[in-house]
């Protein structure tokens, strides 16, 4: 991930590509072919890296990650869109509260 950003009734924050590197920061996908991925990152509020396995899908213009968190099976849905090697995938937060943008680049 080289830039994300949020969006709440306060204003749209974003953290470039610069900022994450200075904080050791790292969100790094990697899609198969076959329909699987892995995550790995250490920009979630748990210290330390995590990386989370699961299924991915597209449907229109939806990615679809099917992984387990804990002992929860979720769906996380994001809207997709691919310009130029770049992967923008945003959602808004289970309250709707909150829109996330994370941004990409093709290794």
């Amino acid at each position: 991930m080289f830039e994300y950003s949020w969006t709440n009734d306060q204003g749209k924050q974003v953290t470039t590509e610069d900022q994450i590197k200075a904080n050791g920061g790292i969100t790094e996908y990697v899609f198969t072919d076959d329909g699987n991925f892995k995550l790995t990152s250490n920009m979630a509020e748990s210290s330390g890296t995590t990386t989370y396995e699961g299924t991915w899908k597209f449907e229109e213009n939806k990615l679809i990650l099917k992984m387990k968190m804990g002992e929860e099976l979720i769906d996380l849905v994001w809207s997709a869109e691919l310009k130029d090697n770049i992967l923008n995938l945003s959602r808004s937060s289970p309250d709707g509260s909150t829109i996330i943008v994370n941004s990409f680049r093709k290794k």
